[in-house]
């Protein structure tokens, strides 16, 4: 007697898992994993990476310089000694402000070089961050030179110091060299190029002291907002080192 053996084959559906979906992510099957059922999205986030400087003393001028991440667990310093003294702990110090105004006579200054480090989308550098030392473009931000900037920020380096400063792609237009307040939420077409000082650092000091009252100013229109993520922070350094104008105007002298 020939024995006829059924077989039930159970395909089962496992859903695919997109990541790191930018504004130019198609939305389609291959995107969302699914043709027509309601998806969930979760936000992606990295933590930023915040710089410490940590004084022995109040007259100390050579702080021991490292990092954490928000939300993180801080890594304290060797233990400082002091005659006399028992260590009780470190405080938050008292923030100095730097007035960039105050370089009003070096305005016409040339700068010696002009580093950014971008935030590009897919479509530029398959969405890794993209670092320059003036035309020279770096896919990796390897070179010791770059290690100092966080995504999206820039440094102009002249002969009185280094300044060093963020830029902004933002759905808010401008008027070129003009100061204003740009939409920071990076909804919409992020297409407008802004620019912003954030620290001035004496000749061969890597220590940066906080700009005081720092305004954005409106740099250009790159079109769309993929460009604007490429171009911008380099863009922001070039035009801090090229054109007084627009240098005058982040340093905010008004005379």
């Amino acid at each position: 007697m020939k024995k006829i053996v059924s077989i039930l084959a159970i395909l089962i559906t496992v859903p695919a898992l997109a990541t790191d979906i930018t504004n130019s992510s198609d939305c389609d099957n291959t995107t969302l994993g699914t043709y027509s059922a309601p998806v969930d999205m979760e936000a992606k986030w990295t933590a930023n990476t915040i710089n410490l400087q940590w004084y022995d003393d109040a007259n100390d001028s050579t702080p021991t310089n490292t990092t954490c991440q928000y939300s993180s667990t801080i890594a304290l310093p060797s233990q400082p000694t002091k005659p006399g003294y028992n260590f009780a702990g470190w405080q938050l110090r008292q923030a100095t402000t730097f007035d960039l105004s105050t370089l009003a006579e070096y305005i016409n200054s040339g700068g010696n070089a002009w580093i950014s480090r971008s935030v590009p989308t897919n479509e530029y550098n398959n969405g890794n961050p993209m670092c320059r030392n003036g035309y020279s473009e770096d896919g990796t931000c390897s070179d010791a030179i770059f290690s100092d900037l966080d995504n999206g920020e820039w440094k102009v380096p002249f002969d009185y110091g280094t300044v060093r400063g963020v830029a902004l792609c933002s759905s808010t237009n401008g008027t070129y060299a003009t100061t204003g307040t740009p939409d920071e939420t990076g909804t919409g077409t992020t297409q407008y190029c802004w620019c912003k000082a954030s620290g001035f650092a004496e000749p061969n000091s890597s220590t940066y002291t906080n700009v005081a009252s720092p305004s954005w100013v409106f740099n250009y229109d790159n079109g769309n907002a993929d460009g604007c993520a490429y171009r911008c922070a380099r863009d922001c350094a070039y035009y801090v080192i090229d054109y007084s104008a627009f240098r005058r105007a982040v340093y905010g002298i008004t005379e």
